[in-house]
């Protein structure tokens, strides 16, 4: 039941109830001085107390953030990549497995070609030193100079929660007796551990439904997003850890 000239609401059936601030939190799921914010942008209301209590943003540390560049840089080639004429391996494997474009799209997956080193000598290209390479994970050290060693294999970004690259799964195209997935080494940028694949697709509508799927691999999180299931995360072959377990309850799961 709902009092318009009160503002409150009120379940006969669970018997909770509250202001329009409690109302906007339980439906948001968000905390109450969250709610009492968004209530305020909703009317156009702003007073100094609403921000007494905001973070400050940490300080940039510029040797991470010029990793993040490099490794965002390197999925932006790989996505180029997968649309040359070398990559038609990858998107025949993609469509032999009914991944559809605009998936390939959302998900940002691209290919990563033979010739690994024309890859590193792209990055270089950009500014980012061998250094930078090395420290995101995917520079292999040959005796010919150092080469992609993801190279020949589709690519698929691992995300944070804040829609940052910070790693990838290759996956083989050849059964060339190679591993089926290689996943990036532990950086500075990723820590395997600590991030569920498709979070930051998902977390908008896992808040919004209260619930999550929990799966195990890339291809299972597309296969429920082609029936329009988005609330879905996946472990990428590990066991659920604490810190799994802990980004979830942040959104009230």
């Amino acid at each position: 039941d709902i009092n318009k000239e009160k503002q409150t609401f009120h379940c006969y059936v669970c018997h909770h109830g509250g202001d329009v601030f409690t109302f906007v939190a339980d439906y948001e799921k968000i905390s109450f001085v969250e709610a009492v914010k968004k209530v305020c942008e909703i009317i156009n209301f702003d007073d100094p107390r609403l921000h007494k209590n905001e973070f400050k943003q940490a300080p940039i540390d510029e040797n991470i953030d010029k990793l993040y560049k490099c490794i965002t840089e390197l999925q932006k080639y790989y996505v180029y990549c997968m649309q040359i004429q070398e990559g038609e391996v990858a998107r025949n494997y993609l469509a032999s497995r009914n991944i559809e474009p605009e998936q390939i799209e959302k998900f940002g997956l691209g290919y990563a070609p033979k010739d690994g080193r024309a890859t590193i000598s792209h990055l270089q290209q950009k500014g980012f030193s061998l250094k930078n390479i090395e420290d995101i994970g995917i520079a292999l050290v040959k005796a010919s100079g150092s080469s992609d060693s993801n190279a020949g294999r589709l690519m698929f970004p691992i995300k944070n929660h804040n829609d940052q690259v910070v790693g990838f799964s290759a996956r083989r195209l050849v059964d060339d007796g190679s591993a089926k997935f290689v996943n990036s080494p532990e950086t500075k940028i990723f820590k395997k551990n600590s991030l569920l694949y498709n979070l930051n697709n998902a977390k908008q509508t896992i808040k919004r439904d209260g619930f999550v799927y929990i799966v195990e691999g890339f291809m299972d999180v597309f296969a429920l997003d082609t029936i329009g299931i988005n609330s879905v995360v996946a472990l990428m072959g590990t066991k659920m850890t604490q810190n799994h377990v802990a980004m979830l309850k942040k959104l009230n799961v």
